[in-house]
């Protein structure tokens, strides 16, 4: 707990160096700090760690060719990054130190982009506070998390959404899961009331292939089925806590009352809040689900430009911004170390 809170303290610290001197050079350092953190674990910090490492065992002791290690046990671009990293480095570590520095790079890079919305600093607290623990965890499916979060920048440019969907795609052979991805676009349309001729082939294109894909998402999905043992049957407190300001904000844009020309557009304010309202709402069924709550994550990790821009466009800001502090904090001390959630505590270094 002690390591971490260090770690997170100077994060916020560089974060606001980065804010204020505007350079990515201070961002850089954190993205390797958390990666460090994060790649330099022991085999006890997460609940999943240690299966990592065998899944790492089993991918370079397998003497078949990629695509056939993807087709029988684990996806192609997760095999390949094992089997690169191996090659080279021939470390279990480095390996995971890989993982770490993809994803923690792809996300802080993509929660920089969104540095006009609120404080950069506060939005690296919030990840440190709500998203990273987890990743400690479900390693392959954050990767995949961080792929789309990341190329959800090039939706609306120009062919934005070619790239994007190369990205589900990149994303899908890392953790198949990833192929929800594709109603990023739809919902972009949506936001943006861009429903041109071309929008709706490329959304009916979109549904296509999510049909197509459905009976190998659910078939993937079934290796969860020990873990929802885990489900509540009863909606938790986060949800519960995301809700009622998630709700009034909703009312408020409809009615336009937090607009503001000067700041975010009311197009994007609204593709943000629809992202991540999906993630809330799949959550919810997450409590009864627990497919639900996995795949709610590529929307919910959503929530941290959500907060940052909850907290600036509109005339309760401050009182948003307490509120989500305390959220932050209750969220990652309850779930981490009261009810040692994901079994990151005691951290210990690999070496250790």
């Amino acid at each position: 707990m002690i390591v971490y809170l260090v770690v997170s303290l100077f994060v916020c610290f560089l974060a606001t160096m980065a804010q204020k001197k505007d350079k990515f050079s201070y961002v850089f350092v954190i993205i390797v700090c958390i990666s460090l953190f994060s790649g330099l674990r022991g085999a006890t910090v997460g609940s999943d760690t240690d299966n990592y490492f065998v899944y790492f065992r089993r991918i370079i002791s397998s003497y078949g060719s990629l695509l056939e290690i993807g087709l029988h046990s684990y996806e192609i671009g997760f095999s390949s990054i094992v089997k690169i990293t191996w090659m080279i480095t021939h470390n279990y570590q480095c390996i995971m130190l890989v993982f770490s520095f993809l994803t923690n790079y792809l996300i802080i890079k993509r929660i920089w982009d969104y540095k006009e919305l609120n404080s950069f600093t506060y939005m690296v607290f919030l990840y440190l506070m709500l998203c990273f623990p987890a990743s400690l965890n479900i390693m392959r499916q954050y990767l995949a998390i961080a792929i789309l979060f990341y190329f959800s920048r090039y939706l609306g440019k120009k062919r934005g959404t070619f790239i994007f969907l190369v990205a589900v795609i990149l994303a899908s052979m890392v953790h198949t899961s990833a192929l929800i991805g594709i109603i990023f676009i739809v919902l972009y349309s949506m936001a943006y009331n861009n429903l041109s001729i071309k929008s709706i082939v490329i959304s009916i294109f979109c549904l296509i292939i999510v049909i197509v894909f459905s009976s190998v998402l659910s078939s993937y999905l079934d290796k969860y089925s020990v873990e929802s043992t885990l489900v509540t049957h009863s909606i938790g407190a986060g949800t519960l806590l995301r809700l009622p300001p998630l709700i009034f904000f909703v009312l408020l844009l409809f009615r336009r009352k937090l607009y503001d020309r000067d700041e975010v557009s009311y197009e994007n304010t609204k593709y943000i809040t629809f992202l991540y309202s999906v993630g809330v709402i799949l959550s919810i069924f997450g409590s009864f689900y627990y497919q639900a709550n996995r795949i709610g994550m590529y929307n919910l990790i959503f929530e941290i430009p959500f907060i940052g821009m909850i907290c600036r466009n509109n005339r309760y800001r401050q009182l948003y911004t307490l509120y989500y502090f305390i959220f932050a904090l209750f969220m990652f001390i309850s779930k981490t170390y009261l009810n040692g959630e994901g079994g990151i505590f005691p951290y210990v270094f690999f070496f250790d």
